[in-house]
């Protein structure tokens, strides 16, 4: 399910993609969708819990991987632990 994040500060909206587990060909199909869009979305964000393998963002588009490490770092400096716990 696509999601998106709206950035009011900065005046963006960000195209978002989670994933429990992702390949390299799901990342790039998720880019290519995005691409589509480029109208609407300033940037990507594919958060993945468990990759198959690196999975590497289009260094020459505003595209960001989060894989588990980055996504736990985020829930610990953002004060999430509570709501992470209790959607689980």
């Amino acid at each position: 399910m696509l999601r998106k994040a709206e950035n009011a500060a900065a005046d963006e909206i960000a195209f978002v993609q989670v994933k429990s587990s992702a390949t390299q060909a799901t990342l790039d199909d998720y880019v290519a969708r995005f691409n589509q869009r480029r109208d609407h979305y300033k940037r990507m964000i594919f958060a993945v819990h468990a990759s198959s393998g690196d999975i590497t963002p289009p260094s020459d588009q505003p595209v960001q991987v989060w894989d588990g490490k980055q996504i736990a770092r985020l829930v610990v400096k953002l004060g999430l632990g509570d709501w992470v716990a209790t959607r689980l």
